[in-house]
């Protein structure tokens, strides 16, 4: 019998890219934004956030299995690996000529995970057994005993 699950690097191809992909970004120093937005409204934290959430999302999948249904744990750990690629990637930055470091950005970093994993979880919890019928599905009280 085979396993039906890819091989563990496919599976976590899309996250590595797209950490390499951060990796890469981070190692430029870039210019104004093209568009100037009010300075009440802080996009480069939001795009810290989406970026990161992105990461978290992408390490879910791996970690939780194709369904999207995962456990605390396996979302615990994509937030984490999420969380601490942003850390090291400020602290990358610190190095880069042009480049500086920001906590701020590494809070976004962490929030933005902590997004992607509980958006990654709602849809766990939407797929999962019973939602349709208005109720998760409750564990069943005759195994139990």
């Amino acid at each position: 019998m085979t396993d039906a699950r890819p091989c563990l690097w496919v599976a976590w191809l899309p996250a590595a890219v797209w950490a390499a992909l951060i990796w890469l970004a981070s190692s430029f120093a870039w210019g104004s934004p093209p568009v100037e937005l009010p300075r009440w409204v802080p996009a480069d934290k939001i795009a810290h956030a989406a970026i990161f959430g992105v990461l978290a999302w992408l390490c879910a999948r791996p970690l939780g299995g194709k369904s999207a249904r995962c456990g605390r744990r396996a979302l615990l750990r994509a937030w984490l690996l999420a969380t601490l690629w942003g850390a090291l990637d400020e602290w990358h930055q610190s190095w880069v000529p042009g480049r500086f470091s920001d906590v701020r950005d590494a809070v976004a970093d962490t929030m933005g995970a902590a997004v992607g994993v509980l958006l990654w979880g709602c849809v766990g919890a939407v797929r999962a057994p019973g939602w349709r019928a208005g109720v998760l599905a409750a564990p069943n009280k005759e195994s139990s005993e």
